[in-house]
């Protein structure tokens, strides 16, 4: 059997308990056999979904002795408590809870300080009590990746910037009504969502991630944008900026200075989702020497290309006035 097969029944795991490296357990009985989970001493990732009734207490301490599990997902299950000896799981790297009811995080997690990557998406209660969550999980000393999207959010404390060896960030689908300057601190960060966000006021956003060195990928999807601020022209360090499903009028011409953009997403996602409407694109796009994607999907309109053409599915400089076909658009030059 080949050493990166995923069981996905406990009772076929436990006759080949060494040869389990991966485990994804899902819709879970009340007799799920929590007990023999020190069994399967290659456990490396385990992953538990809809298993409300999964007693975790019992599952972190059958668990604690794996001394390879470094990822653990405990999702879409309800839990509103994580268990106090959590700790015990000090090789983990990776924890999701995603689409949980957390009240809170236990204290000891700030023990587990091999974490890199934590999901907490679409947990809604710790909105409640995000000061003291932040103050846990800036003693985390290697956590790279945070997902907070989707969890009610009106606001992010200022002490964000405790996380300094933060590298991506997803704050998506909440309900931010502005993002503290402190955010500006992140310097190590390369990566930020803050997609359906529509009271987010991009001028002042913009500003302040100016201010970040290392941030290559930028997504401001779906958050009713008729215009882009001016200052996007000062985040010169962009690879990839998504736009997608706004309703732009225009780009301003700043656009032109992110000389190390290689991808610009300006379609449309999901069916009804609202589209871009950009007539005309302005001439200083033809500074974008670095670009490689353009998304045009669906615009309202077919927009003119300063300088470009479409051939084969390629945009390429050539003359101005040329108006390729709206639809997904590569550059390679």
């Amino acid at each position: 059997m080949p050493t990166d097969t995923v069981f996905r029944d406990m009772q076929k795991a436990l006759k080949k308990p060494q040869e389990v490296k991966r485990l994804h357990l899902a819709n879970c009985q009340e007799g799920l056999p929590v007990k023999r989970f020190d069994e399967l001493t290659n456990l490396e990732e385990l992953t538990i979904r809809k298993c409300p009734q999964l007693n975790l207490d019992t599952l972190a301490h059958y668990t604690g002795g794996l001394s390879k599990l470094d990822h653990l997902a405990l999702e879409d299950s309800d839990y509103k408590y994580l268990p106090a000896n959590i700790d015990t799981l000090a090789n983990l790297q990776t924890l999701s809870l995603r689409s949980n009811k957390l009240r809170r995080l236990p204290d000891s997690i700030v023990l587990l300080d091999n974490i890199e990557e934590l999901d907490l998406h679409a947990n809604n209660y710790l909105s409640l009590v995000l000061p003291g969550t932040m103050e846990q999980l800036s003693a985390l000393p290697k956590l790279r990746t945070l997902d907070m999207g989707f969890s009610q959010i009106e606001s992010i404390p200022s002490t964000i910037s405790s996380l300094t060896n933060l590298q991506t960030l997803d704050l998506s689908g909440n309900l931010l009504k502005n993002l503290p300057p402190s955010l500006s601190e992140l310097k190590e960060l390369r990566t930020l969502n803050i997609s359906r966000n529509i009271n987010l006021p991009m001028d002042s956003t913009f500003r302040f991630l100016a201010d970040l060195p290392k941030l290559k990928k930028l997504k401001v999807r779906s958050c009713e944008l008729t215009e882009l601020p001016q200052n996007v022209g000062q985040l010169q360090q962009l690879q990839h900026l998504d736009l997608k499903g706004n309703i732009l009028k225009s780009l301003p011409s700043s656009i032109g200075n992110l000389g190390e953009l290689r991808h610009l997403n300006l379609g449309y996602g999901v069916l009804n989702e609202r589209m871009n409407q950009i007539p005309k694109l302005p001439s200083s796009m033809g500074n974008l020497t670095e670009l490689r994607w353009l998304n045009l999907a669906a615009l309202a309109f077919s927009p003119r290309f300063p300088g470009w053409r479409q051939r084969d599915g390629v945009a390429s400089s050539i003359k101005a006035g040329q108006k390729p076909h709206c639809g997904y658009s590569f550059m390679d030059r």
